[in-house]
């Protein structure tokens, strides 16, 4: 799971939020990659601050169409570096011109197959961005 559309912490208290958009999204990625002492909320230009032991469980519902078009992303961009032979590179720039592909100032590919893909690519990316525009910035009740 990559993108989530909200979360819901529910307290010992049986007090409950629920952050949706940008926000669940931060919250997330915070807890997802390190191990948590306290939840950081940022509600209306205020932070509050849940330390671990006073939460029950907390449940994240995941985007399911920004999740699905970040899974064709990753296989699509599997496909190209296994057509062209390059190793996954995220600081190149990538770009076709007349069907030839290059990396850089480098040409990797001059199959039509590999220009469709990153074409096909950069439609997904647009797609993506705009599920996540939608979100909005989101809120917290």
């Amino acid at each position: 799971m990559h993108y989530v559309e909200s979360v819901s912490i529910v307290l010992l208290d049986d007090m409950d939020f629920k952050i949706t958009g940008k926000e669940a999204q931060r919250i997330y990625q915070e807890l997802n990659h390190q191990d948590f002492s306290s939840v950081r909320i940022e509600l209306n230009e205020q932070v509050i601050i849940i330390p671990r032991e006073s939460i029950v469980y907390i449940v994240f519902r995941p985007n399911r169409r920004a999740n699905r078009i970040q899974n064709e992303i990753d296989q699509t961009w599997e496909k190209v570096f296994r057509l062209t032979g390059v190793k996954d590179d995220d600081d190149a720039d990538w770009y076709v011109q007349e069907n030839i592909t290059y990396l850089g100032y480098r040409k990797v590919s001059d199959d039509p197959k590999v220009a469709d893909l990153l074409i096909r690519l950069e439609y997904l990316q647009e797609q993506l961005e705009s599920i996540l525009f939608e979100e909005g910035e989101g809120h917290s009740s």
